[in-house]
């Protein structure tokens, strides 16, 4: 850990200075009682003294920040503890949730490009695990966690950067990804997708060898739908898997085979999706399939009280699905707060739920296998899932 002011270098006098001022930080620009920083010094055996020798301590942080140019009141005291006050560019950590933030934001408008780019800068915020030098129990928890949000970032970038269609950038970083976490088959999906675009079949092959053998040997299970039918095309040697055949706007992320640009709109995915396995494996089994022209594309309908999670449901399963629908990922909102709104009339013509483009011919956002759309509705009755 370190501090510095105007590119000067604050010096932290020992343990105790250190960890009072990492969690300070951890918690910055909210009141830290000191019973917390007693516990993050000594870890559960604090001597009669604790109390005092922690007021010693911040009294010797502000000394020190003082000196090096901070302002006096750099941190505050409260009647229960201490505060420090911090913007989010004076610090690492509130830079990087900042950017994650703005990244959601590019992502959820439709702006991939914009959002990688978010994430990209968010990430040069690391360089190394969270709180790696600051020992002590008491702190395990808040470094878990920040070292999951910036894996769950990373996982972000890599499948926007895959959207793009920046596959060489990206292949090796996924299938680093994978060896870190081999339960991870999305990651996996996306690594074995960006192989097969390098024209590295083969390791693609293994890749998912090594999933499957993983999953077998460690959970018992084999991989799920998406997976397997990746995994199927790319042993069919599937032209659809490689980029080479697009147009080199295409194969950038920003047309579709009709000369359009591509549609992304899917809201950002939980980095922390769990349960709903059932539901998941269904919406995978249903849509996921080979592409066929002899029948239309399927629509399924999830319905639910309010609150439940089912558009957290639709739309991990259509991060799932992404790749199954080449030409665009459409998403509207037609209805907020269990206000409905009705579904008809120009206003929901399929060319302009997609980004309001009013003068868009009907048939904008079909290509050879189509576009994958959620619309999410109002909720249903309280009463049983159905």
């Amino acid at each position: 850990m370190q501090a510095g002011v105007g590119g000067v270098e604050v010096p932290l006098n020992g343990t105790r200075q250190t960890r009072v001022l990492a969690a300070l930080l951890v918690a910055a620009n909210q009141v830290v009682r000191i019973p917390t920083l007693v516990a993050v010094v000594w870890d559960g055996r604090e001597p009669a003294t604790a109390i005092r020798q922690v007021q010693d301590a911040v009294s010797g942080l502000r000394r020190n920040l003082t000196a090096c140019g901070a302002p006096p009141d750099l941190i505050r005291t409260h009647r229960q503890g201490y505060r420090i006050g911090l913007d989010p560019l004076q610090l690492d950590l509130l830079e990087f949730q900042e950017a994650c933030a703005v990244a959601e934001r590019f992502a959820a408008a439709g702006d991939p490009d914009r959002a990688s780019n978010a994430l990209r800068r968010a990430l040069d915020c690391w360089r190394g695990d969270a709180l790696a030098d600051v020992a002590g129990s008491a702190l395990e928890v808040d470094a878990a966690r920040f070292n999951s949000q910036r894996t769950a970032a990373r996982r972000q970038f890599l499948a926007l950067e895959l959207s793009l269609d920046r596959h060489d950038a990206v292949a090796d970083e996924l299938v680093a990804l994978v060896r870190e976490h081999p339960f991870d088959e999305r990651t996996a999906e996306q690594a074995v997708l960006a192989l097969c675009r390098c024209g590295r079949r083969g390791e693609a092959l293994e890749l998912y060898e090594r999933v499957r053998r993983a999953l077998a040997e460690e959970l018992g299970v084999d991989p799920a739908a998406p997976l397997r039918e990746l995994h199927r095309r790319v042993l069919a040697a599937d032209p659809t898997l490689s980029g080479e055949q697009w147009p080199a706007e295409r194969r950038a992320g920003r047309e579709s085979a009709t000369g359009q640009p591509v549609p992304r709109q899917l809201p950002p995915t939980v980095a922390d999706f769990t349960g709903r396995a059932e539901e998941v494996e269904l919406i995978a089994d249903r849509l996921g399939g080979p592409p066929s022209r002899s029948q239309a594309l399927p629509v399924l309908v999830i319905a639910g009280c309010g609150g439940m999670g089912k558009t957290a449901l639709a739309v991990h399963s259509a991060h799932r699905l992404r790749e199954r629908f080449p030409d665009g990922q459409l998403f509207a909102a037609l209805s907020q707060a269990g206000t409905p709104r009705p579904l008809r009339g120009p206003a929901h013509r399929p060319d302009q739920v997609a980004g309001g483009a009013a003068a868009a011919p009907p048939g904008r956002y079909r290509g050879p296998l189509g576009a994958l759309a959620l619309a999410q509705l109002r909720p249903a009755p309280a009463g049983p899932a159905r």
